[in-house]
């Protein structure tokens, strides 16, 4: 490791939330791996107890694209520990991302997060999912439909993106229920419409986050 690299992690880890709001400690942190540095330096940061330490590690990897995956099995045990909502809104990029080939089924937790509580991060979650692969839902299909029956919603869902057809998903976009009209608002922001033709169509949602969803897109 650089020693400038270890200067910026040792005073990450010793005043966190300072370095993390100090100016460009985090952009500092991210040029030392643009330039080189041994990406799997960040499994400590991932792995930490402190929320700023935990941010300033899924920022760096997620804006390292692929070669962030081999971090992968350490963002998925970060996100099992309940993570706070600016942890989760960049571990998702990297899973999203990271998300082929064997672990294409981790695309899942991107998906789960749709109904998510937080309006920010279940809208986070439509936006990856406008951009998923097919291998991608299709795995992700694949592993609903190994689970409980409490994943029927998603597996219609999905059936929606993989084969289904806009008058669906239109009667989807009007339904009461929070998932289905997500995976509509998706199939539609997928089908790259016209914005104005999405806006009308957000008219029909009784989901305040769906409808600025499809009016943002």
């Amino acid at each position: 490791m650089k020693p400038y690299t270890r200067q910026l992690l040792e005073n990450l880890t010793t005043n966190p939330k300072e370095f993390y709001y100090s100016n460009g400690g985090a952009t500092s942190l991210l040029k030392c791996y643009f330039g080189g540095e041994d990406i799997t330096t960040l499994i400590p940061l991932l792995s930490n107890e402190n929320e700023y330490v935990q941010r300033c590690g899924v920022f760096v990897a997620s804006e390292m694209g692929g070669e962030a995956c081999i971090l992968l099995p350490y963002v998925l045990n970060l996100l099992e520990s309940d993570p706070s909502p600016d942890v989760m809104w960049d571990a998702l990029d990297i899973v999203a991302v990271c998300s082929v080939g064997q672990n294409s089924s981790c695309f899942q937790i991107v998906l789960n997060c749709l109904g998510n509580h937080d309006k920010a991060l279940a809208k986070r979650a439509m936006r990856l999912s406008s951009l998923a692969t097919e291998s991608q839902l299709l795995a992700v299909k694949e592993y609903f439909a190994k689970t409980t029956s409490t994943a029927s919603e998603h597996i219609l869902g999905l059936d929606m993106l993989l084969n289904g057809n806009k008058v669906d998903a239109l009667r989807g976009l009007a339904s009461d229920r929070l998932l289905l009209a997500s995976y509509s608002a998706v199939y539609f922001s997928r089908a790259n419409l016209p914005k104005e033709r999405l806006k009308d169509m957000a008219q029909t949602c009784q989901h305040e986050h769906v409808v600025e969803f499809l009016k943002d897109d």
